[in-house]
């Protein structure tokens, strides 16, 4: 798919070109919304809510998880 994006974009015309920037800033959306949904809190805890219980009751078992 990246490559046939480049290719038509290589061809240097309007459309080419335009299809792989919507191509590569569709990628950055998307990496952008990852980003979004580590930076709230709320998603990350309940999303790990059960692996960050886990760490809490267990008695140094997941120190080398944080080294």
């Amino acid at each position: 798919m990246y490559y046939d994006f480049l290719l038509r974009a290589d061809e240097g015309t309007d459309e080419g070109i335009l299809s792989w920037c919507q191509y590569v800033l569709s990628g950055l959306i998307e990496e952008i919304e990852k980003l979004d949904k580590l930076l709230d809190y709320p998603f990350l805890r309940d999303r790990f809510s059960t692996f960050i219980k886990l760490i809490q009751t267990s008695k140094g078992g997941f120190h080398y998880l944080f080294q």
